[in-house]
């Protein structure tokens, strides 16, 4: 295990977090998103691990056919 990544606040156990499979817990609701060229740009917040679930997936595919 990565002793760095653990000893930060938001930091949880793959089997704690459930079929997320998201590493690191925190309130997205108030980071900013950009669509460039078809993809997320996602904040450059240190210790940030994010997966986009699969039904925004298609959302993004959508949205960026449509630029």
């Amino acid at each position: 295990m990565n002793l760095a990544a653990a000893s930060l606040e938001t930091f949880a156990f793959v089997s704690d977090i459930g079929e997320t499979r998201k590493y690191y817990q925190k309130d997205l609701t108030l980071e900013t998103f950009q669509l460039h060229h078809g993809c997320f740009q996602l904040p450059t917040t240190s210790g940030l691990g994010v997966s986009l679930l699969p039904q925004y997936q298609a959302q993004l595919a959508q949205t960026s056919s449509l630029i």
